[in-house]
């Protein structure tokens, strides 16, 4: 697992982040339309936020100074103009800390909300994407991000005169926004398994053109929201009733690209199909006596409508209960799906935060820190790219522990600098960089190990359990980097605490995955893994049994005895 003489022959297989991109390209299309989409709201979402924080009138201090977002006219404090640098970010509050500080707390609580939400919504959507099928929840995700903007849309429409009101419309919408990127991150993963083949090679190839995709949707994202953020807006009401119709147009031109992706092995078995066949032809024969449906259309309807939901209910149900079982039962995947969940909570807090981390220690204004929106999906499609290139080099458990450390090193590097006013913008861009690096590495790697330890019809259930791992620690863990380690007005080494908190988790996650690997090895590398209680594919499974025929094909031999014998074999390898 550690060198390239333990990587398996087809590991070596041909192909790329290029030709994975290929294959998936309607798939593609629709992920750009609904990664961008989000990315362009959250920062938005931050500058609509901000603009709605109240505060008392600012005094001068004892000393004759104001706070920043103000400045100091004959004794008084008069707010910064929306032009100005130094500008607070809304206009009902002169102080620039104190705008960052209830906003970030407020967030803080409102992600919260949107966690609970995703949480519930990946339980139901999990099993409904290995049984309804992939292309609905996805058509799904992106209509929950039509409802997220229109809640917005109503809270604008409402505003600060009728609070109860805006504080509904503004929750509701974190509740829709978490229930799409819990229905989409599932689905989209189980998508590219399909389309990705069954080898770890080609499967990674999928997984790290999915970072690629993520990154140029953030790279279009936040290109389109600079312009807004730049014009520094007191008024989003235009802005979230457009985004509802570039949604709804997004939705429809998702629905009119993409193709069901579903393997047949989650569809019903082919035993099935002639019993249905048979019952359409007693149906249609039963019409030819007029006592057939034809006269009771309504009744038989309304009947076969519960019947209806109760199947589909009992399938989802019965996934979920399979998908709990597939991670329980294999050791080495419940483990790592709790440590990657610890992984996501540092990494996506840090993203969290960045935004308001530049704004109220670098001093940067709004737009300027939106730019890093741009530098980190460049960075991230280079690295997506060479994750495709090394994991035939090295493997992809060697090569997520060397970005586990890339990331570890970004994180300290931009905390231990971050104290110094004239190193800490440095140190910033060399740990984001670092991190971005490290970070779509880290996420295609997982990914191909999650799927390569889960059967191609627990896909959807395995990954939604992975997101509601994550929104688990999210709730619970998550809470302490807006709440304890950020704070606006920090000086010394509480500067940069959430970024050395962050590296402190991944690298003990690091550790923690080290040791894995030395007590549950894969079954693709150490005949050993029953004591992990590792599962086995259907796809493996069905591999080796037709390198078996073939292997019986080819001997070419006409005795039955010879037969026995090679099917016992062939018995015997799977």
């Amino acid at each position: 697992r550690w060198s390239p003489s333990h990587a398996s022959a087809k590991l070596r297989s041909r192909g790329g982040v290029c030709q994975a991109l290929w294959n998936m390209r309607r798939f593609v299309l629709a992920a750009i339309m609904f990664e961008a989409f989000d990315i362009a709201t959250i920062d938005v979402l931050t500058a609509f936020l901000y603009s709605t924080v109240e505060c008392p009138q600012v005094a001068p201090t004892s000393e004759g100074t104001c706070p920043v977002g103000s400045f100091l006219a004959a004794d008084t404090c008069e707010p910064e103009p929306p032009q100005s640098h130094h500008w607070s970010m809304s206009a009902l509050c002169a102080d620039k800390h104190e705008v960052m500080l209830k906003t970030t707390h407020l967030k803080g609580y409102l992600h919260d909300l949107q966690h609970g939400a995703a949480l519930l919504a990946a339980l139901v959507a999990g099993p409904l994407i290995d049984t309804v099928g992939r292309k609905p929840m996805l058509l799904t995700a992106l209509g929950f991000q039509v409802v997220y903007c229109l809640m917005l849309f109503l809270a604008c429409v409402v505003g600060q005169q009728m609070k109860a009101l805006y504080v509904t419309f503004v929750g509701l919408a974190f509740v829709c926004a978490g229930c799409s990127l819990s229905i989409f991150h599932p689905t989209s993963a189980a998508m590219v398994a399909d389309l990705s083949g069954d080898c770890t090679a080609t499967r990674g190839d999928g997984y790290a053109a999915l970072s690629v995709v993520v990154n140029i949707s953030v790279f279009v994202g936040y290109g389109s929201a600079f312009p807004l953020l730049k014009a520094h807006l007191e008024n989003y009401l235009p802005v979230w009733a457009a985004a509802v119709g570039i949604g709804a147009a997004a939705m429809l031109a998702s629905g009119l690209v993409l193709k069901e992706t579903m393997p047949d092995a989650a569809a019903p078995s082919p035993s099935n199909r002639p019993q249905r066949a048979a019952t359409v032809v007693s149906v249609q024969s039963s019409d030819t006596d007029g006592t057939g449906p034809s006269s009771k259309t309504g009744r038989s309807v309304a009947r076969s409508i519960p019947r209806t939901v109760s199947h589909v209910s009992y399938k989802a149900a019965r996934e979920t209960v399979n998908g709990f079982q597939c991670v329980w039962r294999d050791r080495f995947l419940l483990h790592f799906v709790i440590l990657f969940g610890f992984v996501t909570v540092a990494s996506v807090s840090i993203l969290h935060l960045l935004n308001a981390y530049q704004v109220s220690v670098l001093g940067y204004d709004n737009a300027t820190a939106s730019l890093c929106g741009i530098v980190l999906p460049v960075v991230g499609i280079i690295s997506s790219v060479l994750t495709s290139v090394f994991i035939r080099k090295c493997g992809v458990y060697g090569l997520l522990v060397v970005q586990f450390l890339v990331v570890v090193v970004g994180f300290l590097a931009a905390g231990a600098l971050a104290a110094n006013p004239h190193w800490a913008p440095a140190g910033f861009w060399f740990g984001l960089a670092l991190f971005a690096i490290g970070w779509s590495s880290v996420q295609a790697c997982s990914r191909t190990i999650i799927s390569m330890h889960v059967p191609t019809d627990r896909q959807g259930s395995v990954f939604a359990i992975l997101q509601v791992v994550s929104g688990l620690l999210s709730m619970t863990v998550g809470l302490l980097w807006p709440e304890v380690f950020f704070h606006p007005g920090a000086k010394g080494w509480r500067t940069g605490a959430i970024w050395i908190a962050s590296g402190a988790v991944v690298f003990f996650c690091t550790i923690w995955f080290a040791f894995l690997m030395i007590a549950c090895p894969s079954p693709a590398d150490s005949a050993d893994a029953a004591f992990c209680g590792v599962n086995v594919s259907q796809n493996e499974v069905s591999r080796e049994a037709s390198i078996s025929s073939e292997t019986t094909t080819d001997s070419g031999s006409d005795s039955g005895s010879s037969d026995e014998v090679v099917h016992e074999d062939s018995q015997a390898r799977v």
